[in-house]
């Protein structure tokens, strides 16, 4: 698994860093009427072209818990939001301030429980609901989130039958407040 986790990060990054650097050197050449060509910078036109979408690294639900996260941007005041990593979440982001895209309420479904036992070798991934409040850009700046997480019922019973097995847990698989934060290009 932290083969597989290692892959899957170092991946995102690498295509994160493309995807900044390729949006951020966008050139072309076009031809005039007399054959000379000259190259144009198309940095309005790669604004309205890929400033739907955004890339961002960090850690927290939104970012399947370490990982990579992409937004869409669907309209004025709605984002789908989809992150991988070691976990995933998927859904959709609501910014209410029509002047800004800094603040957001976030709504997704995603990894938010997980469990390293020394039961077994691997990490146990539980997915649930999460609601949360944000501040950040669709692009180039930093993100924060505080997110409340719903755990699932199997997360619950999956702690507690560890318990019964007699081991001890750091942490809790319980409801909770999450701090959520990355980098978005």
């Amino acid at each position: 698994m932290k083969k597989y986790t290692l892959f899957v990060g170092s991946t995102l990054l690498f295509l994160c860093l493309l995807y900044s650097n390729a949006s951020a050197n966008h050139t072309s050449a076009e031809g005039s009427f007399f054959g000379t060509t000259t190259a144009i910078d198309n940095k309005n036109e790669s604004e309205k072209s890929s400033g739907n979408f955004s890339v961002g690294i960090g850690l927290g639900i939104p970012y399947g818990v370490i990982g990579a996260n992409i937004n869409y941007q669907i309209n004025d005041a709605f984002d789908l939001t989809l992150g991988a990593g070691l976990g995933f979440a998927a859904g959709f982001r609501y910014h209410p301030l029509k002047d800004t895209h800094k603040f957001r309420v976030t709504l997704m479904y995603g990894t938010n429980v997980v469990i390293d036992s020394r039961a077994t070798s691997d990490l146990e991934l539980f997915g649930g609901i999460n609601l949360g409040v944000g501040y950040g850009s669709i692009s180039d700046g930093w993100d924060f989130d505080l997110i409340y997480m719903v755990a699932s019922s199997d997360a619950k019973d999956r702690a507690k039958e560890l318990e019964l097995q007699g081991y001890s847990l750091s942490g809790d698989p319980e409801n909770g407040i999450k701090l959520s934060f990355g980098y978005h290009w």
